[in-house]
C-alpha cells in the first residue's frame, strides 16, 4: 500500500511541512505502508532538506498555477496508483484536491489555518485550541476531523525523550536559542542581542537553517562570545532535552518544547503562530513576546530580567503535561484505518 505526500519546502517557509509529513511517513512506513513525495523545489532547496530523507522524490517542474500543479501531480500518481494523498500546502485546496479524487482513494489534508475550502477525507489540524466550528462547510460532511494536541505531528524520537529530558530546577545553567531553520525575520540575530545585554554567562545554544540570510553574522556572534552555533541539525530533541529555558517561536518547534518539558520565552513569526501562541499562554507554558514585528532586543533582555526560578518551574511541568508526544501514533492509527477500510 503507497501514500503520496504533496508538500513544498522554501527558504520561507522553512522546514516546517517537511519535517511534520517525514515524522508522518516515517510512522506509516514502520507499520507497512510505503510513503513516496510530491515536491516543488526552491531554488535548489531540495539538496539541503527533501534529498536528505529517505524516501523517493517526485520534483514538479511546472507549477506557476494551481492547474498546472495539478496536471503534473496527476501525471505522477497515474503511475503510482497509490491508496491515500496526503497534502500540506497552504496554496492548495479543494478546487486542486477535486481534480485528484480518481488519482487516490482517500485524500488527507494537514492544515493549520482553517482559512480555506478542502475536499478531503481526513483533515489534521494539531494546533492546540482547533475545534470543530472553525471548519463548518469547509469540508465534506463524511470528513472526519483530527483536531488538537492529540494529533500533533512530532517525530517518535520527542516522546521516547520524554524520560530522560532534564528535570528542571529553576536555574539557567543552560540555554538554547531556536526560531525556525527558514526565514526567520531577523529574530534570532535580535534575540542574541537581548541575550548578550542580560550579560548571561553559562551555556548558550543557536541553531539556525543554512539558509538563514544571517548565517554568518549569526556564526561570528557565537563565535566572540563562546556560544555554540549550530546549523540543519538532526538532534534538536537532544538540545530541547537539555535546555533550561528556550527562546524561540510559536511553531512546530514549540510542542517539541513542550513534550520535553523546556520552558520559553516565544515570539510569532507569522499568522499561523497565533493560535499556538494563545494556547502556549493560555496554559502558562511560555511568555509570549508578541509578534516579532513588535520586538527589539531589549524585549528579550527585559524578558530575562524578570524571570524567576518558580516560574521557570511552572512553565516546564505545564509544558510537560500538555503535549504527551503520542500524536504521530494517534493520527498513524487513525489514516491506517481509514486507509484500509
Amino acid at each position: 500500500m503507497d501514500v503520496i505526500f504533496r508538500v513544498d519546502a522554501s527558504e520561507n517557509i522553512g522546514t516546517g511541512h517537511v519535517q511534520r509529513c517525514l515524522s508522518l511517513a516515517r510512522s506509516l512506513d514502520s507499520r507497512g505502508i510505503k510513503p513516496y513525495f510530491i515536491c516543488r523545489d526552491f531554488n535548489n532547496y531540495k539538496s539541503t532538506v527533501i534529498n536528505s530523507s529517505e524516501y523517493k522524490v517526485s520534483w514538479l517542474t511546472n507549477c506557476d498555477s494551481s492547474q498546472n500543479d495539478a496536471e503534473e501531480t496527476k501525471r505522477i500518481l497515474s503511475a503510482l496508483k497509490p491508496e491515500g494523498l496526503i497534502v500540506d500546502h497552504y496554496s492548495l485546496n479543494a478546487q486542486w484536491e477535486s481534480q485528484l479524487r480518481e488519482y487516490a482513494r482517500k485524500i488527507i489534508v494537514i492544515d493549520d489555518l482553517a482559512n480555506d475550502v478542502h475536499d478531503c477525507d481526513v483533515l489534521i489540524n494539531h494546533n492546540y485550541m482547533a475545534t470543530s466550528e472553525i471548519y463548518e462547510n469547509k469540508v465534506p460532511e463524511h470528513c472526519e476531523l483530527l483536531l488538537g494536541g492529540n494529533y500533533t505531528l512530532l517525530s517518535e524520537v520527542y516522546k521516547n525523550k520524554r524520560s530522560s529530558s532534564l528535570i528542571r530546577t529553576g536555574q539557567l545553567n543552560r540555554i538554547l536559542l531556536f526560531f525556525t531553520s527558514g526565514n526567520d525575520e531577523g529574530e534570532t540575530l535580535k534575540a542574541m542581542q537581548g541575550l548578550a545585554a542580560f550579560a548571561y554567562k553559562n551555556i548558550v545554544d543557536v541553531v539556525v537553517g543554512n539558509t538563514n540570510s544571517d548565517i554568518d553574522k549569526i556564526k561570528k556572534y557565537c563565535i566572540d562570545r563562546k556560544w555554540n552555533f549550530h546549523v540543519q541539525i538532526d538532534y534538536m530533541h537532544d538540545l530541547v532535552a537539555l535546555a533550561d529555558l528556550a527562546i524561540g517561536s510559536a511553531g512546530m518547534n514549540a510542542w517539541e518544547r513542550c513534550v520535553l518539558g523546556a520552558p520559553a520565552l516565544i515570539t510569532i513569526l507569522a499568522d499561523n503562530q497565533k493560535p499556538n501562541a494563545m494556547a502556549l499562554d493560555n496554559n502558562a507554558c511560555v511568555i509570549n513576546l508578541g509578534e516579532f514585528s513588535q520586538t527589539t532586543p531589549d524585549t528579550y533582555t527585559q524578558a530575562l530580567n524578570e524571570l524567576n526560578p518558580e516560574q521557570l518551574i511552572k512553565m516546564s511541568r505545564a509544558s510537560f503535561n500538555l503535549i504527551d508526544g503520542n500524536g504521530i501514533n494517534n493520527v498513524t492509527e487513525k489514516l491506517l484505518s481509514t486507509l484500509t477500510n
